[in-house]
């Protein structure tokens, strides 16, 4: 005969145990293979920077210089100022995954500077690539594709003399 205090425990066990085990006919599994790609990560380098050429200004009337994105040493002055040498557009290499749609963007408008003061500003920038439209295309089956980038200056009268400089940023993603 099993005492009664020892009963009870046994009782208690076996209540523990039968909470403790999991009816494995409600229990089910899954198994899932997950899957992803990495594509080449964009670069680009430059190959040139963009040029305006040497300007005279006019000393009492504004006006521009245009700069074409889609050929070298092309650039268009305004009836106001004299190009004394030409401009030249800026080109840039895109690499990355071949046959891969991208978006490139150019910065819309900056100011360059000559150090002294003086100021002149770079705007309506555009992009001329191979195969693109409105800064959308792709990278070509070589993996690559050039890009030119061509701008307006435009020119105050009687604009003080210098070196301008300035930075615009060119932008690639993968759509």
């Amino acid at each position: 005969m099993i005492p009664q205090r020892l009963n009870t425990y046994l009782f208690i066990i076996g209540a523990a145990l039968s909470f403790a085990t999991v009816n494995t006919a409600y229990a089910k599994s899954f198994q899932s293979k997950p899957k992803g790609k990495v594509h080449a990560a964009l670069r680009i380098t430059s190959l040139e920077g963009l040029q305006f050429g040497t300007i005279a200004p006019h000393t009492t009337l504004a006006d521009t210089v245009v700069v074409d994105a889609s050929s070298d040493d092309s650039s268009t002055c305004g009836t106001q100022v004299t190009c004394l040498e030409s401009g030249d557009r800026a080109r840039f290499r895109i690499t990355g995954r071949a046959n891969m749609p991208i978006n490139v963007t150019v910065t819309p408008s900056i100011t360059l500077t000559n150090g002294t003061g003086g100021s002149m500003v770079a705007d309506n920038f555009v992009l001329h690539a191979a195969g693109f439209g409105n800064g959308s295309g792709f990278i070509q089956g070589s993996g690559s594709i050039e890009v030119g980038v061509g701008a307006t200056l435009n020119i105050g009268a009687n604009q003080a003399v210098g070196a301008y400089t300035g930075t615009f940023t060119v932008t690639a993603s993968y759509q």
